[in-house]
């Protein structure tokens, strides 16, 4: 907002750079959302690095499309993020 457009549009060339910043903006977005575990932070991010930063977009087009595989694969996420806060398996719950 404080930014004019050429300002953001040379800060998105540095795509690397760019990445990181917005990974730490989620990332402290998301951690008081898990109680500030690390280990929960940890799984969401490393599925955000080799689910979608290190994928093509295409790659997730397809992966979506498997609509069965992609709902297992995030209720694992969310499995894996809400064991380390609630100390136990919750694959019952």
């Amino acid at each position: 907002m404080e930014e004019g457009l050429g300002q953001q549009l040379g800060d998105l060339t540095n795509l690397d750079q760019y990445v990181k910043t917005h990974t730490v903006l989620i990332e402290n977005m998301i951690k008081p959302s898990v109680g500030g575990s690390d280990a929960a932070l940890g799984v969401f991010l490393q599925h955000v690095y080799a689910a979608h930063l290190e994928t093509s977009p295409g790659q997730q087009v397809t992966d979506l499309s498997n609509l069965d595989q992609y709902v297992k694969t995030h209720t694992v996420l969310i499995e894996n993020m809400l064991k380390p806060l609630s100390g136990s398996n919750v694959t019952s719950c």
